[in-house]
């Protein structure tokens, strides 16, 4: 378009001014990608589960389980035993000082992050898979464990 313009006092100069579209902007775009040979959490399970050192529940297991509350499914696992939504290591009560007693339980992991919640908060049927590792030496090593182990319990 070309439009007139006084640019001096008394005289007009044609000026072309050019239209140009603005450009859309769009919002970012975030892309997470893992390099080649990283490990997502349902493969971390599946290698581990069939090489690994600690104790597996399945999807499977717990399809034929039933199980009303994912800490029911602890019931089939040796060295732990539940009392109402938590799981302890059989390891049992250990003295630390006279009249004190701690009770020994495993940290629980969720999807790789450390359970901020019950694990009964976790629908059984969401449940990918379950690690149960008794003491702290079997424990995949980039994860911090307690003395007494580590659960780590994978969704689907």
């Amino acid at each position: 378009r070309r439009h007139a313009l006084d640019v001096r006092p008394g005289g007009m100069t044609n000026v072309a001014i050019g239209m140009v579209e603005a450009a859309t902007v769009l919002d970012s775009v975030r892309i997470l990608a893992k390099g080649p040979g990283a490990l997502t959490p349902h493969r971390e399970f599946d290698e581990r589960s069939a090489h690994g050192a600690g104790q597996y529940i399945t999807r499977e297991m717990i399809a034929k389980a039933h199980p009303v509350q994912t800490a029911d499914l602890f019931q089939a696992v040796s060295g732990y035993y539940i009392v109402s939504d938590t799981v302890y290591s059989s390891r049992g009560i250990t003295r630390l000082e006279p009249n004190t007693d701690h009770v020994c339980k495993p940290m629980v992991y969720i999807d790789g992050g450390l359970a901020a919640h019950s694990m009964n908060d976790i629908p059984p049927s969401t449940i990918y898979g379950i690690e149960v590792y008794s003491s702290a030496a079997n424990v995949p090593p980039h994860y911090p464990a307690a003395n007494c182990g580590a659960i780590f319990i994978w969704t689907r």
